[in-house]
């Protein structure tokens, strides 16, 4: 965070709103509301008799006239322009007047912190991006922003109280001490959570998350770095749950085991992963585990989320019945499909890309490697790749959940009037959904895995506007590639075999080709040019012989 403290003049007829962003602002220690005005005359006048960093101006029906001044009065002194719409002729005028930034009310409070620092800092800063909330009207809703800055605050004593706690149990503590110290240490980790759970995202916030923050001026370094990286999580799973609002359509080439589900279901799927996965985040970070923790029980992190998931989609007591040679039989989903976990964790699980590497980026503010190059928490480079690879994370356990379901209650009728699309529901188009996940399965396995590997990329599956398509990113596989054999090795050679051959192949039909096209043009067209032209000559003099003889004919 910033050193510096910039003074800011808050310039805007709206009570609420100025309350607002002076409850937002008043969690950033560099950023301090010196006065407020809500008219231009009471702004020329707090101008007059004092200095600030920045000015945040209102772009109301008679503010342009005020901008116009300031900037002719006061060049040296940057102004952000704040209104409630995207564009009008209003901004377009003070954008050529040359304010330095531009943003929208009701957009992510987070990015007017961003946007004050950058145009306080001589920078520029325009924000195009439309509310993402339609309940709240170009409002900052002030009893949300208190609350925001309320969880800060109070996270900021609840570890600091924390780390006072471990510093006096890591000393020579007598026994009754510690007891009533590890007592401490309890309920203020239970403090901690009760406050994220209260206070961490309120739904009258207006959040928009197109774009990454650059939230690396967010993280407090006094911090552990685990209880830090809330802004990160919270950025990428409200990312995510304002994603699966949209389509989610498969986009790809390739069946996947949700396609089979409701629409309804499938989003009530993934919504279910994405609440649980950061139910399990929480308690890794509770439970203080380390990197090197981490690593070795990421296997156990994943089949505990599977089987959770699986759990609470499809109810613990959720029973059929059915029909096996005439007798009718009851049968529990869910000790059914978790039978099969060893398959699902050997299959799926072990096998989405990248996992260590992404909760290490979450818990421990790990840097991502992203084509050959590190970035740090907070780029954009890193939340893009961590946005996709949780959003990958989140779809494949999905199908590992439905994948199970298939193989054992694929045709039963509650199940098809329950989860299924209506149209798949026939045997007919079940059974052809299945052959199709089969030939998936087994082209995956045989060359498109090997293929990967030699390719030095992991496909990802991730969330757009429109539903599910699929992008590849490179990392290096080479332990993979040492390990592969059989018809998996096979097919990397082929590919080698046809890296190596390919360009002289078409070199030499090339040079063939370009050799055929000189025999057929210049040696058999220049000859059949020949023969028809002698051919044309010889028709011609006949003719003209011919006419000579009929005029030497009537000349006599």
């Amino acid at each position: 965070m910033s050193e510096r403290v910039f003074r800011l003049l808050l310039i805007d007829s709206d009570l609420v709103f100025r309350l607002g962003v002076r409850a937002w602002l008043e969690g950033s220690a560099d950023l301090q509301i010196e006065a407020e005005a809500d008219t231009s005359e009471a702004a020329l006048a707090l101008l007059g008799s004092r200095s600030f960093d920045l000015v945040l101006l209102d772009l109301g029906l008679d503010r342009l006239d005020l901008c116009q001044r300031l900037q002719t009065q006061y060049p040296s002194l940057p102004i952000l322009i704040l209104s409630a719409a995207r564009n009008s002729e209003s901004i377009e005028a003070a954008l050529k007047l040359g304010v330095q930034g531009h943003w929208i009310k009701g957009t992510n409070p987070d990015e007017l912190v961003i946007a004050i620092r950058r145009v306080g800092s001589g920078q520029t800063y325009f924000s195009d991006r439309p509310s993402a909330s339609s309940a709240i009207e170009a409002k900052l809703n002030p009893l949300a922003m208190l609350r925001q800055n309320i969880r800060r605050s109070s996270l900021r004593q609840i570890d600091a109280n924390l780390a006072d706690v471990r510093s006096q149990l890591a000393g020579n503590s007598s026994g009754f001490d510690r007891a009533i110290l590890q007592g401490q240490q309890r309920e203020l980790k239970v403090a901690r959570w009760l406050v994220n759970r209260v206070l961490l995202r309120g739904k009258d916030i207006p959040v928009d998350l197109s774009v990454p923050l650059q939230l690396t001026s967010l993280l407090d370094p006094a911090l552990p770095p685990t209880q830090t990286t809330l802004p990160l999580r919270s950025y990428l799973f409200d990312s995510i749950a304002s994603k699966l609002e949209h389509d989610l359509q498969n986009l790809t080439s390739i069946p996947l085991e949700i396609d089979i589900l409701k629409a309804a279901k499938k989003r009530e799927l993934l919504k279910l992963i994405v609440q649980d996965l950061e139910r399990i985040l929480s308690d890794l970070i509770a439970a203080e585990i380390t990197p090197i923790q981490l690593q070795s029980r990421l296997p156990q992190v994943m089949r505990d989320l599977w089987q959770i998931v699986v759990t609470n989609f499809f109810g613990r007591y959720f029973a059929l019945s059915v029909n096996e040679s005439t007798q009718i039989s009851e049968h529990d989903i869910v000790p059914v499909i978790l039978k099969e976990t060893a398959i699902v964790q050997a299959e799926v699980l072990d096998k989405i890309p990248l996992v260590t590497e992404l909760f290490a980026h979450i818990l421990f503010r790990s840097p991502l490697e992203i084509d050959n190059t590190s970035y740090a928490v907070g780029t954009s480079e890193a939340m893009l790749r961590s946005k996709a690879l949780l959003e990958n994370l989140i779809i494949e356990v999905a199908n590992a959940v439905i994948q199970p379901l298939l193989n054992n209650f694929a045709n039963v009728e509650l199940i098809k009037q329950k989860f299924y699309n209506y149209n798949l529901i026939t045997t007919r188009e079940i059974e052809r959904f299945r052959n199709d996940l089969s030939w998936k399965y087994r082209r995956s396995r045989y060359f498109d895995e090997p293929k990967a590997i030699f390719e030095s990329q992991f496909p990802l599956l991730v969330l757009n506007e429109l539903g599910i398509t699929k992008i590849d990113v490179y990392a290096p596989r080479t332990q993979e590639l040492k390990q592969l054999s059989g018809i998996r090795f096979i097919v990397t050679l082929v590919l080698e075999l046809q890296d190596a051959l390919a360009p002289r192949l078409r070199s030499t039909v090339a040079f063939l080709g370009s050799g055929f096209v000189y025999v057929l043009t210049e040696i058999i067209g220049r000859g059949l040019g020949l023969i028809a032209r002698g051919i044309l000559q010889g028709i011609g003099s006949a003719w003209q012989d011919h006419r000579f003889r009929k005029f030497v004919d009537r000349a006599k």
